[in-house]
């Protein structure tokens, strides 16, 4: 084979395997920003459509305008009580330029209380929707108010998690290498 040839294969391969090495790292890409796509952080409740219990339950024409007038308050309690809990926390993390932390455990408190009430007003909703249902309806309500919370959960941030291993809150960890 002549050296010219054999120099024109290689410059053939050496192409070939780049455009394969591209279309490879193009489809690596591609997939992983595929994959990488994170859930809401917010998923969608189960009773967002106002379909979900409604129609578990079965409600008739009146029970839907009584459980409507319920879910409306309840929203706007939990919307009052959200706005609230974030006036605290600007006014808590800015303790931070003050350095006042009485104020700030104050308000820690406040905030506190603002979650015991969202809760109870949950727990007053619920209640209240329990009342306007039948017998069987209630039946039915009991067993599927589990499926409820978890999907009142689901919407509460995860809980923080302890740093990893042994080392002590707020310690960086050792530099690589040593």
């Amino acid at each position: 084979m002549n050296p010219g040839l054999k120099i024109k294969s290689l410059y053939v391969i050496v192409g070939i395997l780049l455009l394969i090495n591209v279309a490879t790292l193009g489809f690596i890409w591609y997939t992983s920003f595929e994959l990488r796509v994170e859930p809401p952080l917010n998923p969608p409740r189960p009773d967002s459509s106002n379909s979900f219990l409604a129609d578990e339950l079965g409600f008739t024409g009146e029970q839907s305008q009584k459980f409507e007038a319920l879910k409306k308050e309840h929203h706007q309690g939990v919307e009052k009580i959200m706005q609230q809990t974030k006036d605290l926390k600007d006014q808590l993390f800015d303790c931070i330029k003050t350095g006042d932390d009485t104020k700030a455990k104050e308000i820690a408190t406040k905030l506190s209380d603002n979650n015991k009430s969202i809760e109870l007003l949950t727990y007053e909703h619920f209640k209240e929707v329990r009342k306007i249902c039948n017998d069987k309806q209630k039946e039915k309500f009991d067993k599927i108010l589990v499926e409820l919370v978890r999907g009142l959960e689901a919407q509460s941030p995860p809980p923080m998690r302890p740093p990893r291993g042994n080392r002590p809150p707020g310690e960086r960890p050792p530099p690589p290498g040593r």
